[in-house]
């Protein structure tokens, strides 16, 4: 029948096959840039071209046209099990979330569906409304990751996430002024407000934990006794939060239920404050983002006199250069302290 064995060779980044069936010679792209997965599909295509079933136009017709994002998550932390030595746990478990923040936004569509035209439209513009800058870095540098792993594996032709991360921030955080924070206290303590929206928020701006923490806050992770919130890390790796007088004030009177361990059981989701938030930007002209009140916390820990190596603990930065955005004191604080040194 004229069949010929193939060979492959390597011809930018993914391997190429090369074979004669049929009087037709093939020359196509396999998809893959590792060479074992290359000499696997050498293999099958050798064996069915022996058998006489191969057949060209089915195997190489949208081979992954199928794949979706949960697919490429099985496939993504499959490999990183592989190779635990090489990634932090912590990065791990980041990979995790930012993969469903991802399949959360777009939901559990084909990779093909992901186009640049998407992720200017659809997901730059969503994390935009609902995080900071870095925050907005980090989930986009994971997705770049994660897609380049799916280009490396032959499931997608171009990553749709390259040249799409933002630059790292350089400018001070954006923090609520003392008149601001009066404000929103007074704006939570209306009478209509739910009380736990009240909590929720102070909790917030009085610990410095991310939006997430907050909503997952279990009673278990609350010392109360030592005033002191504590995340389970790696061996003896703990987090400690601090707790000062507001935080503790607002945790002795929390109302807990009977079946669940979180604190704020009367939210089922992170994004269940949105609306009120909004509501209160609007009403109060305040415009702030949630995550400011992270902002607030550390900004104030630093201008009042906080060591940034301890900041950088509270706070679960894995990255000095990170808790290095709050080293800039506002105006006001460097002209309160200088009369500190005075020969």
């Amino acid at each position: 029948m004229g069949e010929t064995m193939s060979r492959i060779h390597k011809s930018g980044k993914n391997y190429m096959i090369e074979f004669k069936i049929y009087g037709v010679r093939y020359h196509k792209s396999l998809g893959v840039s590792d060479k074992r997965s290359a000499l696997k599909m050498k293999a099958i295509i050798d064996s069915e071209i022996a058998l006489g079933k191969f057949s060209p136009q089915k195997f190489f017709k949208n081979r992954n046209e199928h794949q979706t994002l949960s697919d490429l998550k099985k496939k993504l932390f499959a490999f990183l099990e592989d190779r635990k030595s090489l990634y932090r746990y912590r990065t791990i478990q980041t990979y995790h979330y930012n993969m469903n923040e991802l399949i959360r936004i777009v939901g559990d569509i084909e990779l093909s569906s992901i186009t640049p035209q998407l992720v200017e439209k659809d997901i730059e513009s969503h994390l935009y409304a609902n995080y900071s800058r870095g925050t907005v870095r980090q989930l986009m540098t994971s997705f770049r990751f994660f897609f380049n792993k799916a280009l490396d594996w032959g499931l997608i032709q171009t990553n749709p996430f390259s040249k799409r991360v933002p630059p790292m921030q350089k400018r001070q955080p954006r923090y609520l002024r003392e008149e601001e924070i009066r404000k929103m206290e007074e704006y939570f303590k209306q009478d209509f407000i739910p009380s736990w929206q009240y909590d929720l928020v102070f909790l917030t701006l009085n610990t410095g934990l991310r939006r997430s923490e907050v909503y997952n806050l279990t009673w278990d992770q609350v010392d109360l006794i030592n005033e002191q919130i504590i995340f389970p890390g790696k061996g003896d790796k703990d987090r400690i939060v601090p707790l000062n007088h507001k935080a503790l004030s607002i945790l002795h009177k929390r109302r807990r239920h009977i079946k669940f361990k979180r604190i704020f059981w009367e939210i089922t989701h992170p994004y269940s404050l949105n609306p009120a938030w909004q509501k209160f930007r609007v009403r109060t002209g305040i415009k702030i983002r949630f995550h400011d009140l992270r902002s607030t916390y550390a900004s104030y820990y630093v201008m009042g006199g906080g060591s940034l190596m301890v900041l950088k603990e509270i706070l679960g930065h894995e990255d000095i250069q990170t808790t290095m955005i709050y080293a800039t004191l506002s105006r006001e604080v460097l002209h309160k302290d200088k009369n500190i040194v005075a020969f």
